[in-house]
């Protein structure tokens, strides 16, 4: 059985790769960072953009007044 999302489209795709609409990062304004950004993402996203196959936790944030570890370590606790 396929998870519906309305009478057009369903949950089940080709590809786990899911892409936020230009719609949605335009209402909420700039990002300075996309962690996990594929490599053949068709449009900008943030200021800066993390690709395929680079491991965007393991990267900088860009912003040295967050700690990187702190804001991580709970992910990766829960992750795995």
């Amino acid at each position: 059985m396929t998870a519906m999302l309305g009478p057009h489209r369903t949950a089940k795709g080709k590809t786990d790769t899911w892409l936020t609409p230009p719609w949605i990062l335009s209402a909420l304004g700039p990002f300075d960072l996309d962690p996990c950004c594929p490599a053949t993402m068709p449009w900008v996203t943030a200021t800066t953009m993390y690709q395929e196959p680079a491991d965007g936790l393991a990267l900088p944030l860009g912003r040295p007044r967050m700690a990187q570890s702190a804001v991580w370590e709970g992910y990766r606790g829960v992750a795995g």
